[in-house]
């Protein structure tokens, strides 16, 4: 079964939902199973999803979050 972003790679919804997946995913691993690196790989390929959502479309105000935080913790 292919998946959205495969038969659609310019579909920003199913980036943007991809990316949430994979974000729970990432929360799940880290705080349930203590897979740290699994989890920050997890983190990582959220990201890239929502920036390519935020690329294809600027305005996509919800994938700007993930962007975010990823850089306040980089930050801080």
């Amino acid at each position: 079964m292919q998946s959205a972003v495969g038969a659609h790679p310019r579909d920003v919804d199913a980036l943007y939902a991809r990316g949430v997946a994979l974000g729970f995913r990432s929360t799940y691993m880290g705080m349930a199973e203590k897979h740290w690196l699994q989890a920050v790989r997890a983190a990582l390929a959220a990201r890239r999803d929502h920036e390519k959502a935020l690329e294809i479309d600027p305005h996509y105000v919800d994938a700007k979050m993930t962007v975010g935080i990823h850089n306040y913790i980089i930050a801080h």
